[in-house]
């Protein structure tokens, strides 16, 4: 009888072993997704610092292809980040990012090119854009201010955020706006349309939808609108 147990509980050990070694390398790459956020953002910060006192770009290594342009706090989450220029991939690997006024939102918090995507464009449907968003190279308030980021580092804080929620922007001069958060929305960058008034002062937050998805690069994002509560406050 214990003979003829032996091949079953070895494989009853291997199969735990290997549980065992797949819920560790699961919960390494969190780990170190989480850990290369934090990190990052901590050179982000030191970056900003010297970009406000300087008010040159300054870039947060020296390889970087970026350069903080902004600090995000989500006031009721108690989240604060730094902004980077441009919402590419390399980008929003170490921060949120701000959208080009031309960029397709296809590209925009998402890991490349998915099968659904190359479908829409075979049968003709062309990815949605935002093309009347503002940009934050003038340094103002006065225009509708896009950013991007992973759902699973810095734009969690979206999942729960609700009508109401604060947030403020701070631009290289030390200037702040503050907004208040009006909608959530979901939205499919192969179908729908968005229409943003770029003449019109706003902030629009954009992530990967659903936040529990397994794999990246869907076409589903959610989109956060906000309004201005307060007129920019001057540099503290």
């Amino acid at each position: 009888m214990l003979r003829a147990r032996k091949p079953r509980n070895a494989a009853l050990l291997l199969l735990l072993c290997t549980l065992v070694s797949a819920s560790i390398a699961s919960a390494g790459r969190a780990v170190w997704i989480e850990g290369k956020a934090s990190v990052a953002q901590f050179l982000l910060l030191r970056a900003w610092s010297e970009t406000l006192s300087s008010g040159k770009d300054t870039k947060p290594w020296p390889w970087a292809d970026t350069v903080p342009v902004a600090k995000l706090h989500a006031i009721d989450s108690e989240k604060t980040m730094i902004v980077l220029d441009g919402a590419s991939g390399q980008a929003m690997a170490f921060g949120p990012a701000r959208i080009n006024y031309d960029a397709s939102l296809t590209a925009v918090a998402g890991t490349g090119e998915t099968a659904a995507q190359k479908s829409a464009d075979s049968n003709g449907q062309k990815p949605l854009h935002l093309d009347n968003i503002g940009e934050l190279s003038n340094q103002t308030f006065d225009s509708t201010i896009a950013i991007a980021g992973h759902r699973d580092t810095h734009m969690t804080f979206l999942q729960s955020a609700e009508p109401g929620d604060r947030f403020e922007l701070e631009n290289r001069f030390g200037e702040r706006q503050q907004y208040q958060l009006r909608k959530k929305q979901i939205i499919n960058v192969l179908a729908d349309s968005l229409s943003i008034n770029r003449d019109q002062s706003g902030l629009v937050l954009i992530t990967c939808f659903p936040f529990n998805a397994m794999q990246t690069g869907g076409p589903l994002r959610m989109i956060a609108i906000a309004e201005p509560v307060t007129t920019p406050s001057a540099p503290k």
